[in-house]
C-alpha cells in the first residue's frame, strides 16, 4: 500500500488545519455556513465557508473529493460548486478515521473494497477486520500512554518530596536524596532531566554566584 502522506493536504507536516473565521454573509446564491453539528436544514455553502466550519483548508476538501471521499460538489444554476450536509457528514467521519490512525490511502482501499465487493456480508466483513485492527493498535496506544502517565505522576511525586535544603544550590547530591526520599531510584524521564542539569558552564556558575549574592 503507498504512503500518502506527502500527498495528504492534512497529514503531519503539511499546512492542513486553518482557524475557522466567522462566516462571511451569503454571496453569489450560497446561504452562509451553518454549524456542522447544527441540525440538517438543507443549505449549501461554498467550499471555503465549509472549510472555515470543519477547521480545513480548501485544498484538502478538493484532495478529499478528488479521492472520492466525499460525495461530488452540487452545482447552482449558475455553475457554481456549493456543498450541503452530506459533505459534512463525510469530511467529519474522514477526520475520525484518520484520528483513529487511518491513512488516506487505506480509507480509499476501504471504500473501494466494498464497492467491488462481490457481496454485502464479504464486504462488511473486511470492513470488521480493518476496524478490528485498528481497534488493537489504539488498545496498545493506550497502554502505553498509560504507562507513561504513571511514570510521569511517580516523577512529580519524587519532586514533590524536595524540601529546597535550606537553599542550597541544585547538585548531583539532589538525585541522591530524591532516591532516599523515595525510598527507590526515581522514574528515568526524571533522572535524564536531573542529570543533565548537574553540568554546568562556567558562565553558569558565575550567573548563578550572581543571582545568590
Amino acid at each position: 500500500m503507498s504512503d500518502d502522506r506527502t500527498n495528504d493536504p492534512t497529514s503531519a507536516g503539511s499546512p492542513a488545519r486553518r482557524t475557522a473565521a466567522p462566516s462571511a454573509p451569503p454571496s453569489d446564491g450560497a446561504a452562509a455556513a451553518r454549524d456542522p453539528d447544527g441540525p440538517d436544514d438543507g443549505r449549501l455553502v461554498k467550499i471555503g465557508a465549509l472549510a472555515d466550519r470543519l477547521g480545513l483548508t480548501t485544498r484538502a476538501l478538493r484532495y478529499w473529493e478528488e479521492r472520492s471521499l466525499l460525495p461530488p460538489a452540487r452545482r447552482t444554476q449558475g455553475g457554481m460548486r456549493v456543498y450541503g450536509d452530506e459533505h459534512v457528514r463525510a469530511a467529519r467521519g474522514v477526520l475520525r478515521l484518520k484520528l483513529a490512525g487511518f491513512s488516506l490511502d487505506e480509507i480509499v482501499d476501504i471504500q473501494r473494497a466494498l464497492k467491488h465487493s462481490t457481496s454485502a456480508l464479504g464486504g462488511m466483513a473486511d470492513l470488521a477486520r480493518s476496524l478490528s485492527m485498528r481497534e488493537e493498535a489504539i488498545r496498545e496506544r493506550i497502554r502505553e500512554e498509560q504507562t507513561l502517565l504513571a511514570e510521569l505522576e511517580a516523577a512529580r511525586r519524587c519532586v514533590g518530596l524536595c524540601d529546597g535544603c535550606e537553599g542550597k544550590l541544585y547538585d548531583a547530591d539532589c538525585i541522591t536524596c530524591l532516591n532516599d526520599a523515595s525510598g527507590h531510584a526515581i522514574p528515568d524521564c526524571l533522572s535524564s532531566l536531573l542529570e543533565a542539569a548537574t553540568s554546568r558552564s562556567p558562565a553558569d556558575q558565575a550567573h548563578l554566584s550572581e543571582e545568590r549574592s
